[in-house]
């Protein structure tokens, strides 16, 4: 996801930098290549990611509860994780409760993952399916779904998404009221196989939702961190899912299932949010995404 959008944003600057210089070059200032002018769009990018202040220690989001940054993490604050999932990345604007980040990785490095955070006030989800999360109906469910899709994907030549597995079965916490999984996904004419990764914590009113933007290969390192992520989140006193008043506070409409399976609100998670469309483009970049991950 991040490298595909950051290839986004170097072929429009390559192609408007690449106008200019045809008006600009002389003897004395020959043309850069495609390698020099991706090299300076990325050095340039870099000084602006040198600017971001990261937080470790206890956060505030917003009313509805705390994070405590697990170690070997680092908290970026609303404001400029937006700066980072637009400018840097090339995402769509939406509101976001903030990042976390590897201490030891930046947005822009090759190896970078990170989690998005957010609330979603939908109402009160009941947990009482938290033993009824059949692996394995639930991946012929969301496999069924996913083929569904790809005929109208097909009629809009749109690459076909399929779902491969699980990367991790859905599990649900019951001490946090904190439920996970992961899916293995790929694209027609694409090699390399993607991640899609969630966790949800239930509140009183709805749930915060944290996105996990990597790849196949570090969901090792994800997997390693996922138990001290899950025991990061505590809501407030009245944000509490015990906080729950049925007279008052609106229900949800669908169950742990649903989260996992797709739901009219939620559809696999970080790819709803910001639409399938982003594979569409990594079929037309993947040779420059392959050769810049080789340089």
């Amino acid at each position: 996801m991040k490298k595909i959008s950051i290839l986004l944003i170097l072929l429009f600057q390559f192609s408007f930098l690449s106008k200019a210089q045809t008006t600009t070059a002389t003897a004395d200032t020959p043309f850069m290549d495609s390698a020099q002018m991706v090299q300076f769009l990325m050095e340039h990018l870099g000084k602006k990611e040198d600017t971001l202040k990261y937080q470790t220690g206890m956060i505030q989001l917003g009313e509805i509860a705390t994070l405590t940054v697990p170690k070997g993490f680092k908290y970026l604050d609303p404001k400029q994780s937006l700066y980072v999932l637009t400018d840097l990345w090339g995402n769509p604007a939406e509101p976001n409760l903030g990042m976390l980040f590897p201490e030891n990785m930046h947005p822009l490095d090759d190896n970078c993952w990170a989690i998005e955070i957010n609330f979603q006030d939908q109402g009160h989800i009941a947990d009482d399916e938290a033993n009824d999360l059949n692996a394995d109906e639930l991946l012929d469910e969301l496999k069924g779904q996913q083929e569904q899709a790809n005929a109208a994907r097909k009629k809009e030549n749109l690459p076909l998404l399929h779902v491969a597995g699980w990367a991790e079965k859905p599990r649900y916490d019951l001490a946090s009221k904190c439920l996970y999984w992961g899916l293995d996904l790929t694209v027609d004419s694409v090699q390399e196989h993607t991640l899609n990764y969630n966790l949800r914590f239930l509140g009183r009113t709805g749930m915060l939702t944290m996105n996990v933007i990597g790849t196949m290969q570090q969901l090792p390192e994800i997997q390693k961190s996922t138990g001290a992520i899950v025991g990061s989140i505590n809501f407030k006193d009245g944000k509490l899912y015990t906080n729950f008043d049925a007279a008052k506070d609106k229900k949800a409409d669908y169950g742990l299932r649903m989260l996992v399976s797709g739901s009219k609100s939620e559809r696999t998670g970080f790819f709803s949010k910001y639409g399938f469309w982003v594979l569409g483009v990594l079929v037309v970049v993947f040779g420059l995404w392959v050769w810049r991950g080789r340089k």
